[in-house]
């Protein structure tokens, strides 16, 4: 078995993931195994999208690699089209497997990528395509560390939001790493929003649970610069609470009453603001002068 740490959680794995190992004997959380016993259809289940739910919330997903089965946040059964598959799956695995791993503990997950830097963690959250791993790479530029791509997860230390560190890659466009003037190695190749991406190994990313700050809602618009823009307390905690990781999940894991809780909670523990970006360009010099001016003025900001 392999061990890691992902999440807040220990993993224990038949199979090796692209995560640094761990040897502590700390509680084994989670269990990842190979099977080809899974059952493709559960019983008493409703159909949403790629995923089967039962009426104990156990989860079945569907696919181009095959099936994985997900039971209480637990275990996490892998069954295989062939052997072949197995990179394909684990990347699954990594962003949707382990999201519905973490609902079925009620934890509060948000789509968002996160950094941090001076012991302070920022949020950057947005739809697919958006830009937040190009801006969490961006910010690397200026010393950022990355916590983790595309899905953050957050627990709460006397009513302080925390976000856990992920694992150090970041799916990036290959626009984007060849503006960056970043070489594309072995990086292994992918294709989402339309796009051609790699995923690249961070140029810095940390291992400690670090307490969030700031959130930064992307959107892009026809602007020249990178600027934030002034919205209502509602919109900025509508977006929030929209944006978490498989969204439509969370009614059918039974989760939705404890979901809006801990997002109120987030929200009213961090600034929270909107960050346009330019539509036709990359603005690295323009993202990272309008963070940093944002958070240099900005005070910890609470909201009733």
């Amino acid at each position: 078995m392999f061990n890691y740490k992902l999440y807040g959680l220990t993993l224990a794995s038949e199979f090796e993931l692209p995560l640094p190992p761990t040897v502590d004997n700390d509680t084994v959380h989670v269990t990842l195994s190979l099977s080809a016993d899974i059952e493709t259809m559960l019983s008493d289940s409703y159909l949403l999208n790629a995923y089967q739910i039962d009426q104990n919330q156990n989860v079945l997903f569907t696919g181009p690699f095959g099936h994985f089965l997900v039971k209480s946040g637990q275990t996490l059964q892998l069954k295989l089209h062939s052997d072949k598959q197995l990179s394909l799956a684990i990347q699954y695995i990594l962003g949707s497997g382990m999201a519905i791993i973490l609902y079925q503990r009620e934890t509060l997950v948000i789509h968002s990528s996160a950094v941090c830097k001076n012991g302070e963690a920022t949020l950057i959250v947005g739809k697919s395509g958006l830009g937040k791993s190009t801006t969490a790479a961006i910010l690397q530029t200026a010393g950022y560390q990355l916590l983790s791509d595309d899905l953050s997860v957050i627990t709460f230390k006397d009513g302080q939001p925390w976000v856990n560190p992920g694992h150090p890659t970041q799916k990036i466009g290959t626009d984007v790493l060849s503006d960056m003037k970043i070489p594309i190695t072995k990086d292994k190749k992918t294709t989402a929003d339309g796009r051609d991406k790699y995923f690249h190994r961070a140029s810095a990313f940390s291992m400690k649970p670090t307490p969030v700050k700031y959130i930064y809602h992307l959107l892009k618009s026809d602007v020249d610069q990178s600027v934030f823009r002034q919205e209502s307390e509602l919109r900025k905690f509508h977006q929030l609470y929209r944006n978490s990781f498989r969204f439509k999940l969370i009614k059918h894991l039974g989760f939705s009453q404890k979901h809006l809780s801990l997002c109120q909670q987030l929200f009213k523990q961090t600034s929270v603001s909107f960050l346009l970006r330019p539509e036709a360009k990359l603005d690295l010099g323009g993202t990272i002068k309008a963070i940093t001016d944002h958070q240099e003025k900005s005070e910890y900001t609470t909201h009733d």
